[in-house]
């Protein structure tokens, strides 16, 4: 079908698709406010850090429309602490079931990995700004719980939560 959505991992000339949609979405992040270059660059420098995880890209009609990056930050080889980063879905396509799609590929891939017997359990987390209260019941929805709060994380005075999933 036309409209189907479709959730794989990029190719690493397909990263610069994110780029347009990384720096409207992510205003207040320095990363996304550079130059398209230095953005690609810093895209393709953790794509190639994390073969296992890595990004996932959302398309729709055959174009890029949101991503997301894991990263394992922890844990030992049996359990990973996946970090999950860079979450963004273009304006345009947002409350067309994209970001469930995306969620949905993180635990398949994280369960995919697990039944390759390349681990055992993990632990996935994400920080969330305080003033993004949409995308903090949205992860909730998923199963997220609160699990913390740090005062001028992201900037003074903004906290930011974190959000955690548990797979065994």
């Amino acid at each position: 079908m036309k409209d189907e959505i479709e959730v794989r991992k990029p190719r690493e000339d397909e990263l610069s698709e994110l780029v347009p949609i990384y720096r409207k979405v992510f205003k207040k992040h320095n990363i996304f406010q550079g130059e398209d270059n230095e953005i690609k660059e810093y895209l393709q420098r953790k794509y190639r850090e994390e073969p296992e995880l890595g990004f996932l890209v959302a398309l729709k009609n055959n174009k890029i429309v949101g991503g997301l990056l894991l990263r394992k930050v922890g844990g030992d080889e049996k359990h990973w602490n996946i970090r999950l980063n860079h979450f963004a879905i273009d304006e345009a396509f947002r409350g067309q079931g994209i970001g469930t799609a995306l969620i949905d590929s993180v635990d398949e891939l994280i369960l995919d990995l697990k039944g390759k017997g390349k681990l055992e359990s993990a632990k996935i987390e994400t920080r969330v700004s305080e003033n993004e209260k949409r995308a903090i019941e949205f992860f909730k929805k998923f199963g997220y719980e609160t699990e913390g709060e740090s005062k001028s994380h992201y900037r003074k005075g903004e906290s930011a939560y974190f959000l955690g999933k548990e797979i065994d």
